[in-house]
């Protein structure tokens, strides 16, 4: 695994965006400049991205979701042919679910609860005294709050008491969002503009 997704993932990814090839234009806007590529399949049409470049504001629009990203700085082609998926999401202002790119995964949520208590069962100088008495009290009600973020964050409000003798009072910062994965579509844009931009590098449009 690396960045939270499975190679098998990045194999799909990576197909998904077989036989695309990068276009790109700039026009004038003002006394500055906006720059579009085009990363599409001419064949097909299929997993097409707009990229769009605005001074520090990139812009992605199409088949794989929408998101606009922010630097401080003005950012170009050669800037994120090779950057990285954690620093690229972090500059994330708006995605179609929120600001983070994110999904609710109760499988992940599971995941991390049973990793929690044998967190718990091997460090209990970690925790408050009886922490794992009341994780395991409240263990099935948890389990089974997992279904939705939403479900999750109505068992956290009626149960903070408990959580606060598993978790302490900054119980929030650890068991907020347990389920939250990044959505697959935050991985088709990472990839997808890394492949446009560094193609471009490769064959540079001619005058």
């Amino acid at each position: 695994m690396k960045y939270g997704f499975s190679t098998e993932l990045l194999a799909m990814v990576q197909t998904a965006f077989a036989g695309h090839v990068a276009t790109i234009e700039t026009a004038k806007l003002g006394n500055d400049e906006i720059t579009r590529i085009l990363w599409a399949n001419p064949g097909t049409g299929i997993y097409t991205m707009h990229i769009l470049l605005f001074r520090g504001t990139l812009m992605i629009l199409g088949d794989v979701g929408a998101a606009t990203y922010e630097w401080s700085e003005r950012i170009t082609p050669q800037f994120l042919s090779d950057i990285n998926f954690d620093y690229m999401m972090s500059k994330c202002l708006a995605a179609e679910d929120g600001r983070e790119f994110k999904m609710w995964d109760s499988n992940a949520a599971d995941a991390w609860l049973n990793q929690a208590e044998e967190d718990i069962r091997q460090n209990p100088d970690n925790y408050p005294d009886n922490a794992l008495d009341e994780f395991l009290m409240t263990k099935s009600d948890m389990l089974s709050s997992t279904s939705s973020e939403q479900e999750w964050m109505v068992f956290c409000s009626h149960n903070q008491d408990s959580l606060a003798n598993i978790w302490w009072d900054e119980w929030w910062e650890l068991v907020g969002s347990p389920g939250k994965v990044w959505d697959p579509r935050a991985y088709y844009h990472w990839i997808g503009v890394q492949m446009a931009c560094r193609s471009l590098s490769e064959n540079p449009p001619t005058e």
